[in-house]
């Protein structure tokens, strides 16, 4: 499944991007600020 996660630097966005990455869906993290994407889980497309 294709799964887009907003706020996926912040605390639980962070959670919902690992496990679906764990489970095997593709994840598109949207951040809103470009200095945090690091804080994203690796594995996941930046937006």
């Amino acid at each position: 499944m294709n799964i887009t996660v907003f706020g996926a630097a912040g605390d639980v966005g962070r959670r919902v991007v690992a496990e679906a990455l764990a489970r095997g869906h593709r994840v598109t993290a949207a951040v809103r600020d470009p200095a945090r994407a690091g804080a994203v889980p690796a594995g996941a497309r930046l937006r």
